[in-house]
């Protein structure tokens, strides 16, 4: 299983869920980019407790498991991989897990209505800053 790297476990009313392709101990530029961005004014203030990251891949039932237990009404997706993701392409691959782009929509019974979903690819890596850990 993916490490996982996430704050508090209560009930939120948005989320942001940065999922990346790095290599054990590293994080991609982008997705620490991305974070910066998230917490300025221009990002819309997000607090890091609302920020979830998995620097180096996950599998489908782990997002599965983190949409059920800290899924929120607004879940924002960020998904770096090393290689670009055409739009047509049905899945994405990160760290080594192929996961269909379907589990990033919308899921009703859990609570998930406002869901927005950004495909990036970045190869430059820097060590994991673990400034986001529990």
């Amino acid at each position: 299983m993916a490490d996982i790297i996430f704050r508090h476990p209560e009930h939120r009313d948005r989320l942001a869920l940065l999922i990346g392709s790095a290599p054990k101990g590293k994080v991609q530029t982008k997705i620490n980019e991305m974070v910066d961005f998230l917490i300025s004014d221009t990002g819309d203030s997000w607090q890091q407790r609302d920020i979830m990251l998995i620097p180096n891949g996950t599998d489908e039932e782990s997002i599965d498991q983190i949409q059920a237990f800290y899924g929120a009404e607004k879940m924002f997706y960020y998904i770096c991989t090393e290689t670009p993701v055409a739009d047509w392409e049905k899945t994405v691959w990160l760290g080594g897990y192929e996961i269909p782009k379907s589990i990033f929509e919308p899921i009703e019974n859990l609570g998930i209505k406002d869901v927005q979903v950004i495909y990036d690819s970045c190869r430059d890596f820097v060590d994991f800053d673990d400034e986001y850990e529990a």
